[in-house]
């Protein structure tokens, strides 16, 4: 019994190591039988590249917050996936403040605590302006 378990598994790592294939992982060889219809000379300094004038870098915007919330004291929070950004208390019926967020965030997370109740609002990014009005 022993000896036939010893041989199934050894069959089975023989059809593993035969079926394994090493992928390329330079995109531009071509696989056997192609033409290479592109020939590109490689990168190898930065000043080898070969950036578009107008291209935008930036991977953070500045957005401004604003929050109205008639009853002063009410703690807002501002959480994105990588975590808390901003904690502030109305004062003056409004929160008025400019974070730097990710340009590719779709929406940010107001938790609202008014220490008896915390509501959690889901407010889409759209531009560079934030409003929310409670």
């Amino acid at each position: 019994m022993k000896t036939r378990i010893l041989n199934l598994c050894l069959l089975a790592m023989l059809l593993l190591s035969v079926s394994c294939v090493k992928d390329s992982f330079e995109p531009n060889v071509p696989e056997i039988g192609e033409e290479n219809p592109i020939e590109e000379e490689p990168v190898t300094a930065m000043s080898d590249l070969e950036i578009p004038s107008g291209f935008d870098f930036s991977t953070a915007v500045a957005v401004d917050l604003q929050i109205t919330d008639g009853q002063n004291g009410v703690r807002y929070t501002v959480q994105l996936l990588q975590g808390t950004v901003y904690n502030g208390v109305v004062l003056n019926n409004a929160i008025n403040t400019t974070l730097n967020i990710s340009a590719a965030e779709t929406e940010i997370v107001l938790i609202r605590n008014t220490g008896t109740n915390i509501e959690e609002i889901l407010v889409p990014v759209t531009g560079t302006t934030l409003t929310y009005n409670h």
